[in-house]
């Protein structure tokens, strides 16, 4: 988390929302996607932990889907 505080918000966002399109291109439905569950590593790479309520899914993973897991981090 200290990395991801010292940058500017609109930095951190990015990686954080290019980290999640990954997982959606690949068909991946985090599942309990908030600010949590989200870190950012002292080499700057964004990354998600607890997986255990991921969901595999036809990739890429539509769009109705992907809102909700978005939707989840900015209500967090």
């Amino acid at each position: 988390m200290p990395q991801l505080l010292c940058e500017a918000p609109e930095t951190a966002a990015e990686k954080i929302v290019e980290c999640v399109s990954k997982l959606h291109a690949n068909g991946i439905e985090h599942g309990d996607l908030s600010l949590r569950n989200i870190y950012v590593a002292d080499s700057g790479a964004a990354g998600v932990i607890d997986l255990d309520g991921c969901r595999i899914c036809e990739a890429p993973l539509c769009r109705p889907r992907r809102i909700k897991e978005m939707a989840r981090v900015i209500s967090s």
